[in-house]
């Protein structure tokens, strides 16, 4: 009787602790590494690694539910930038306009699936512009 009560009062407790934004790039409590910073040139050696990717976007799409930012520039071979949010979370149109034509920072991990090498995230939160991820740090 007394493990059950405590089991209600915890689980009460966890449902109704407020959720804390957290620095994507060390998790909670900061006890995880954060990913290597890469080039986009250099993403071919990362596959199906988690990289942290700072890149020039060019403009961006939506596509059957992904947000697609290609990476602006000269760069061999194409790179996008990959964003799966989730649905309800995000409003597809202001996110394109935000980060479209931008310096960004994003956490993702490299995928090829026959095209452009991409870098993709599902939380839209790895994706920041450079000049708000500059301003954090200091």
């Amino acid at each position: 009787m007394r493990e059950r009560i405590f089991l209600i009062l915890f689980s009460v407790v966890a449902a109704c602790a407020p959720v804390v934004s957290q620095d994507p790039e060390v998790g909670p409590l900061g006890l995880v590494a954060p990913p290597p910073t890469v080039e986009a040139p250099d993403l071919g050696a990362y596959l199906g690694d988690l990289v942290t990717l700072m890149a020039r976007t060019g403009p961006g799409r939506s596509e059957r539910g992904k947000l697609i930012f290609p990476v602006a520039g000269d760069v061999k071979p194409a790179v996008e930038i990959v964003v799966v949010p989730p649905l309800l979370l995000v409003d597809a149109e202001k996110f394109l306009q935000k980060f479209s034509d931008q310096d960004v920072w994003v956490i993702g991990r490299v995928t090829d699936l026959g095209g452009p090498l991409q870098v993709l995230t599902g939380d839209p939160q790895r994706l920041q512009l450079a000049a708000d991820r500059e301003g954090e740090k200091r």
